[in-house]
This record gives C-alpha cells, structure tokens and sequence, in this order.
C-alpha cells in the first residue's frame, strides 16, 4: 500500500523550480531582467573585469533604490541595514576591480612602450588604440564609480508619521499577526452592529517617493545620480564594443601572421628536405669514389718523384 504514495519531497520540488520559473518569466515580461550582464568569460581578462563592474554596478544602483523604497515605507528596519550593508560591500567589491583594471591599463602601457623598439607602425597603431580604449574603460568606471558614492550618500529618511508596523514581516508570519494587531486600533465612534471588531490603521499609505512633499528633493536628486550611472553604464557597454572590435582587429592581423610564418616555415621545411638529400647524394658519391682518389693521389705523387728524378739528372750531367 505504501508503494502507492507519492513522493511529496519530488513534489515539492517539482512545484517549487514550476513557480519560480513562473515568477522568472514574470519579471521577464515586467523588464526585470534578472540574468547578469555577460559575465561568461570572453578569454579577454579586461573585457571580463569590465563585465563585471557593470554587474556590480547595475546590482548595487537596484539595492540603492530598493532601500530607500523601503526606508520610505518601513523606516530603519532590520533589512534596510542589511541593504546598506550588501551595498557597502559592493562598493568595496567595485573598488577591488577598479584597481584590478588599473594593473591591466598599467601592463599595456609598459607592452606599448616595449613593443615600440622593434615592432612595425601598423602594429603599433592597434596597440596605442587599445591603450587608449582601456584608458578611456578606467576613466568611465571612476566616475560611475564616484556617482554610485553620490548615490548611496542620498538617504531617504521616512517621518514617524509614515512607518507601517503592518509590513514588518522580519521576525516571521506569527510575528507579522502580532503586529498587526498590535498596529491597530478599534474605531469606538462608529456602530458595531455585528459585533465584530473593526480595526483601523493609523498609518498612511506610503505612495509614490516623487510625490511626498518630504522625499521629492531627495527622489530627484537620486533621480539624476540614477541617470548619471546609467549614462556611464551605456558607455562602458559601448567601449566593451569598441575593446571587442580591436580585439577582432588584431586577431584578424595576428591570423594573418600566422599564416605567413606557417608558409615560411613550409618553405625552410621544404628547403631542408632538399639539403639533406643533397648531402646524402654528396657522400654517396665520395665514398663510391674513394678508391679511385688513392690511385689517383698515387700516381700523382709518383709523377712527382720521376719529374723530380728526371731533373736532378740532367742536372749531375751537365
């Protein structure tokens, strides 16, 4: 009988990966695009680095705003800390990579200015041009980077007026009834003629940022620091483009090369097949021919000795 029971934990799970792919597709369709900014690895480790500068950009300026959403709404609450905190780490995280690029601008230099000795004007002319995109990444990621500070510096501050005890939900659902009813009050001027009790919120609704007479400095200031960043994230989108098409560029010229080298390298292949079969023929050829270099060396000499004998000869007689 047992045999016939489902398994609930498959179960669980099989509702669990349906429902967070309904919520993915959700957010997909609301234009929240949950997916990181191209972080697979390119094999270029600046383009990569720059990748994930963006990621981190694009995360921290999402918490800034969710923080002050909710500092608006619940005031100073366990997670607007937490926010804070992830925030602060992602700055530290940004600074880290920032340095991390400026050793990759640094090594460029120092490759340029070894490479200009002995290295062609083409070449050169692609190198100074990546030198001078990298430097242009860096100089785009310190300011993105110094908006972001901007950014986090601007705090909404919420009035007391404005804190909702009902949506404090940090210590779990019994806690989030406890409040509730903690929260509220019975309305004793009205008639309860079914003796229900009737309980009202004090509190107001929190609304638009940009609407509160309180926030709306604030929200517009975060509004252009906002705008700010994402002007910045456009151009180091587009640089990582431009970084992309050099790196194209000199792939196709390094081809290029390489092809070269491979038939050069064929041809002196080729040419020392030809030499080594020459000298193979070569002393094939002495060693058949050593016994005939005796006899001729032989009888030269003894050429030598007669012409040498045939004139001391004549010589004693006359």
């Amino acid at each position: 009988m047992l045999n016939y029971f489902p398994n609930f934990d498959g179960l669980d799970r099989s509702i669990l990966r349906d429902t967070l792919r309904r919520i993915y597709k959700i957010r997909q369709l609301a234009g929240k695009d949950d997916g990181d900014y191209n972080l697979q690895p390119t094999g270029d480790p600046f383009r990569d680095l720059l990748n994930s500068f963006i990621n981190l950009v694009v995360h921290t300026k999402d918490s800034i705003n969710e923080r002050n959403q909710g500092c608006r709404d619940h005031g100073d609450d366990y997670m607007t800390i937490e926010l804070s905190n992830r925030i602060r780490k992602n700055i530290f995280h940004m600074e880290d990579t920032l340095a991390e690029i400026k050793k990759l601008v640094d090594e460029a230099e120092k490759l340029l200015i070894k490479k200009r000795k002995n290295q062609k004007r083409g070449k050169l002319e692609l190198l100074e041009r990546c030198l001078n995109e990298k430097r242009q990444e860096y100089s785009d990621c310190v300011e993105t980077l110094k908006v972001v500070r901007e950014m986090n510096s601007e705090r909404v501050v919420a009035s007391k007026g404005c804190i909702n005890a009902i949506k404090e939900t940090d210590f779990g659902k019994k806690m989030e009834l406890r409040q509730k009813l903690l929260g509220m009050h019975w309305n004793k001027s009205e008639t309860n003629e079914n003796g229900i009790n009737r309980f009202m919120d004090p509190t107001v609704g929190s609304g638009r940022l940009e609407e509160n007479e309180e926030t709306k400095e604030e929200m517009n200031a975060i509004a252009e620091e906002e705008s700010k960043i994402n002007a910045g994230l456009d151009r180091l989108r587009e640089g990582a483009g431009r970084l992309r098409n050099l790196a194209m560029e000199i792939g196709g010229q390094l081809s290029r090369q390489n092809e070269i080298l491979l038939g050069t390298e064929e041809n002196i292949v080729k040419q020392q097949q030809r030499i080594r079969s020459l000298n193979g023929r070569i002393q094939k050829l002495l060693r058949a021919q050593k016994p005939m270099k005796c006899c001729v060396n032989l009888c030269v000499f003894l050429l030598v000795i007669s012409v040498l004998g045939f004139i001391l000869i004549k010589i004693n007689l006359a």
